[in-house]
């Protein structure tokens, strides 16, 4: 899950998306689909290794709250 979640945020997007892309994705190839919880916390074990960064954007979710814009470092 790690390299695919990993892959994803090259574009950079919010964890709503990640989640959303990850398991359109996952159903495209057939894969295991991601619980959102599991996808979070391994976007938030990339960002602990220096590998997804905090953007600084803020975007404003379906909700009204505003959520952070993740990316891959390089």
């Amino acid at each position: 899950m790690k390299r695919n979640v990993l892959n994803l945020l090259k574009n950079p997007m919010t964890d709503e998306e990640l989640v959303n892309l990850y398991n359109n994705w996952a159903f495209t190839l057939g894969e295991k689909f991601g619980s959102p919880s599991g996808i979070r916390t391994t976007r938030s074990n990339l960002v602990k290794a220096g590998l997804v960064m905090d953007t600084g954007e803020r975007v404003k979710l379906i909700s009204g709250r505003k959520a952070i814009v993740w990316k891959a470092v390089a």
